[in-house]
C-alpha cells in the first residue's frame, strides 16, 4: 500500500491530519527490516485463508441471488415485499417457515399469561374496545372462555 492510498483510506475514515499520518506510517514500515522465522509460511497461510474467505463471500452472494430469484417466482412475493421491512430474503424465510401457505396458523399454546395466548370475544356484539387482535375478526377462538 502506498502513501496516497493509505492517506485516502484515512481521510475516508475522517482521520485527523491524514497526510502526515500516512507519510509517517509508510516511513516506519520502510524502516523495518526484521524478519521472523516462519514469516513466509505464515504469510502464505494468511493469504490462502483470505482467499478462502473471499471465495465463501462470493458463494454466499450467489446463494442469496438464487434464493431471491426463486422467491420472486412465488405467487405471494409481491404482497410480502410490499410490507415495510420485508425484502426478498426475509420473505423467502417467511415462505419457508410457513411451507408456502400463509392461510393457516397454529393456535397458540400455554396459559393465559403466555404472550401467545389471545382470548376471543364471548359474544359477537361486544364492544370493539374489548378486541384482542386478529382472532376476533376471523371467528377463530384460541382458548376456551371460562
Amino acid at each position: 500500500m502506498g502513501a496516497a492510498r493509505l492517506e485516502r483510506w484515512l481521510r475516508d475514515r475522517h482521520a485527523y491530519n491524514a497526510g502526515d499520518i500516512a507519510a509517517r506510517a509508510i516511513e516506519a514500515a520502510n524502516a523495518q527490516h526484521t524478519t521472523v522465522i516462519g514469516q513466509a509460511v505464515a504469510a502464505s497461510v494468511v493469504a490462502r485463508l483470505a482467499q478462502t474467505v473471499l471465495d465463501l463471500n462470493a458463494e454466499l452472494a450467489d446463494v442469496d441471488a438464487m434464493i431471491e430469484a426463486t422467491f420472486q417466482k412465488h405467487r405471494l412475493a409481491g404482497i410480502i415485499t410490499s410490507m415495510p421491512g420485508f425484502g426478498s430474503l426475509l420473505g423467502a424465510e417467511l415462505i419457508a417457515a410457513t411451507n408456502g401457505d400463509l392461510t393457516t396458523s397454529t393456535p397458540p399454546t400455554g396459559s393465559p399469561e403466555s404472550p401467545a395466548w389471545h382470548p376471543c370475544r364471548a359474544t359477537p356484539d361486544e364492544s370493539a374496545a374489548t378486541s384482542y387482535g386478529p382472532a376476533d375478526t376471523t371467528g377463530d377462538c384460541c382458548a376456551s372462555s371460562t
